[in-house]
Order: structure tokens, then sequence, then C-alpha cells
């Protein structure tokens, strides 16, 4: 048991590849959250290029 022990213990402070681990999990949580908020993405960019094809015309119609 006192070999498992500091086996992890090991493996924790070893920080060899750590980077690429932080990478996968923030790339995870950025899909989950786009996941939950798809709708309101959309939405918003939806909202955002009707604005911008809004201001264009008026640009153009002057």
């Amino acid at each position: 048991m006192l070999n498992v022990g500091k086996s992890l213990k090991a493996v924790w402070k070893e920080e060899e590849g750590l980077g690429t681990v932080e990478i996968i999990f923030i790339i995870a949580v950025l899909v989950v959250i786009v996941l939950i908020f798809k709708d309101k993405i959309s939405e918003l960019i939806d909202t955002l290029m009707g604005k911008t094809m809004d201001e264009t015309d008026k640009l153009y119609q002057k």
C-alpha cells in the first residue's frame, strides 16, 4: 500500500505532459459550454449580423 502512495505522489509531481492535459481539459470545457448555450450563441450571432447588415445598408444608401 505504501508503494502505491509513493507512485501516486510521483505521478502527481511529474509535470511532463501536463500542458497537453490542461489544453485538452480547457477544450473539453469550452465544448460543453458551447453545447449548453448553443441556442443563445446562435441568437446572439444572428442579432449581431442583422445589425451589421442594417448599418451596411445605411452606409450604401447615402
